[in-house]
């Protein structure tokens, strides 16, 4: 593999693991959120 491609495969790579922590980042935010306003409702509905 010449450099300039394995740079560039390096910088795909690079690039794919950012995409993922922050899709990892913002599903986990997601959950988070819901799983809070479902206690809540929860606690609201036992009373």
């Amino acid at each position: 593999m010449s450099t300039e491609a394995g740079k560039a495969y390096d910088e795909a790579i690079a690039q794919a693991r950012k995409t993922y922590d922050e899709a990892t980042a913002q599903a986990w935010k997601a959950y988070k959120e819901a799983a809070a306003q479902a206690l809540k409702v929860y606690e609201e509905a036992k009373g």
